[in-house]
């Protein structure tokens, strides 16, 4: 869906919005969650910032930022370096994640 939008590319921007569409399709069938985060600082501030975008029913820029600010070290899904050669786009303030809010 992201590149039909013109998101294209190996981007932290585009993991981050499909972890969150991941997890609301989660919730929405039922499951628990899990936490987005590692058991570190940049953990705990991952974790808090995709938490607040899952519930808030607006998109909030400044969680987006630091959701994508703390991705490397604070991810669990990145906790063996598998993204770690993807570019962060720094500016990033449409992503297509965005239109689909609310997420729950």
């Amino acid at each position: 869906m992201q590149s039909e939008f013109g998101e294209i590319g190996e981007t932290i921007n585009r993991e981050v919005g499909a972890y969150l569409f991941e997890r609301a399709l989660s919730f929405s069938l039922g499951y628990g969650a899990n936490s987005f985060g590692n058991f570190t600082v940049s953990g705990e501030l991952y974790d808090k910032s995709m938490r607040n975008l899952l519930y808030f029913n607006n998109f909030n820029q400044d969680f987006y930022s630091k959701a994508l600010n703390s991705f490397f070290e604070g991810s669990n899904v990145n906790s063996n370096g598998r993204y770690n050669s993807y570019i962060l786009k720094s500016n990033d303030t449409n992503p297509v994640i965005k239109t689909l809010f609310p997420l729950k």
